[in-house]
This record gives structure tokens, sequence and C-alpha cells, in this order.
């Protein structure tokens, strides 16, 4: 392989041409494979050269390197925009204490939507309010239950989730009972009692 001098006789690794690597001297008899050029990329080029059995260990770990590099990159562009998307569609809205008010009336309608988030319809003086107070199994944890027709007074934040106006109530009083879905800064109640 080596003369006595420890020069390159000109001796080649199978596929080598194909990759630009030829065998070389870093001094006192060692050989390496030296990667002169950038190596194909195609699977089946990389699969042929990680074969070769005279392919020195640390060409062949780059090799490996590079292919889970590829692979990594591949499945983050393939997976993060999929993640981000699916985030921002569920992304709760966010309690603003600059468009904190009360508003009165009396409840219309009581939804559950397909996140269990317990929501009043509260039709004012002038219009209809969409009010978001908490999980449903959180009410149930604190055993509350509003009926239709109740009249009640809300203080919250009014936000635009989407295409529409929702209000996230802080506090809703009813008959002189209050109740207290998020503390002082709108940080939601139930995050310390229900996973």
């Amino acid at each position: 392989m080596f003369g006595r001098g420890g020069k390159d006789e000109g001796m080649a690794l199978p596929g080598a041409a194909a990759y630009g690597a030829g065998l070389g001297s870093h001094g006192q008899g060692k050989s390496h494979a030296r990667l002169k050029q950038r190596p194909a990329s195609s699977p089946k080029a990389l699969c042929s050269l990680l074969l070769a059995p005279s392919l020195p260990p640390n060409a062949r770990a780059s090799i490996l390197r590079l292919a889970c590099c590829r692979l990594v990159w591949a499945a983050a562009l393939i997976v993060l925009p999929a993640f981000i998307a699916a985030s921002a569609q569920t992304q709760a809205p966010i309690y603003e204490k600059s468009t904190e008010a009360k508003i009165q009336g009396s409840i219309r309608q009581i939804t559950v939507d397909s996140e269990g988030m317990v929501h009043l319809a509260v039709r004012g003086r002038r219009e209809s309010h969409d009010v978001l107070l908490a999980p449903q199994r959180f009410l149930k944890f604190l055993g509350i239950i509003y009926h239709e027709g109740e009249k009640v007074e809300v203080v919250g934040s009014r936000v635009t989730a989407g295409d529409s106006t929702l209000w996230l109530a802080r506090r809703v009083m009813r008959q002189g009972d209050e109740v207290r879905y998020r503390d002082s800064q709108g940080g939601p109640a139930w995050s310390y009692l229900i996973e």
C-alpha cells in the first residue's frame, strides 16, 4: 500500500473516483481516507460507499453522520410546519388586563366547545356577548351550575379570537354569589387544580 517513505503509491478505494477520495498519508505509516470533494448524497451512492470493505472507519463515520444529518433535516422540514400550524389553531386567547370591563345581562344559552370549555351567551341591554368561563370539569369540581334566564354580572377581558369577539371571564356574580375564574392578572384558576 505504501512505500518505505510512507508516501501514497496511488492505491484507491473502491468507488473513490466517484467521490474524489483517495488514500493519503498523515505521517508515521498511518493512512486515512481524505474526502477532497463533498460526497454524493443519493441513498444508493451512500449505501455502496458504506458497504465498501476497504473503507476506513473514520470515513464511514463521516458518511453516516452526513446521512443522519440529512435525515434529521428532512424530518424537521416535514414535521415542523405541521406542528406550527396545529399550535396556531389551538392557541388559547390571552387575557388582556387593558380591555377589562364589566357586562350585565341574562344567560340565553350555555354551551361547551370542542375543547371542553364552557361558554355563556349573555344578552345585555344592546347586544349578546360570548363569555368564556373555564373547562367544564372545573365547574363540575366546584359544583357550579348555571341556568338559562339567570341574571349575571361578568368582569372580564374582551379579546378577539379568530373573527369573533370573546369575553374571558375573570369573575362572575349572580344572586349575591361570586365565582373567580381567573386571578387578578387573568391567570386561569383551574390550572392549579386540574391537569
